[in-house]
């Protein structure tokens, strides 16, 4: 199997590091502004089963708390590649026509398809158009 190098500079792999860090800044923030009662709710709900105790039951709230900042880090990943690949895929398009014009334009000049004019040929010919 060939293991390639990732290109850290296409859109894809920027919108993916935007996207995680963005992921994190709103699930820390949304923990940090519900994380008290998502943390207490946990705690009181595993309490309640006999056989865990409180200690291990702030352990378990605290890994729901750490998986909520996780999960919001993940989907700003995806979210954020889908975007960059998207982006990419635009500025593939584009050079792939002006790559597919210069071809074209190098092909005629390269035939001898193209004729030099002097000013005063270019303005006989424009006059004799008319």
């Amino acid at each position: 199997m060939n293991v390639s190098g990732v290109n850290s500079t296409t859109s894809t792999q920027k919108g993916k590091k935007i996207g995680t860090v963005a992921g994190f800044g709103v699930g820390g923030a949304y923990v940090a502004k519900n994380g008290k009662d998502i943390f207490q709710s946990g705690i009181n709900a595993l309490k309640s089963a006999d056989s865990v105790s409180v200690k291990k039951a702030k352990v378990i709230a605290l890994g729901v708390c750490t998986a909520v900042v996780g999960g919001l880090a993940l989907v700003g990943r995806i979210t954020g590649g889908l975007i960059g690949k998207a982006i990419d895929k635009k500025k593939e398009k584009q050079l792939e026509a002006k790559n597919i014009l210069a071809d074209a334009i190098q092909e005629v000049i390269n035939k001898g398809d193209v004729r030099t004019f002097s000013l005063e040929e270019f303005e006989k010919l424009v006059e004799e158009s008319k």
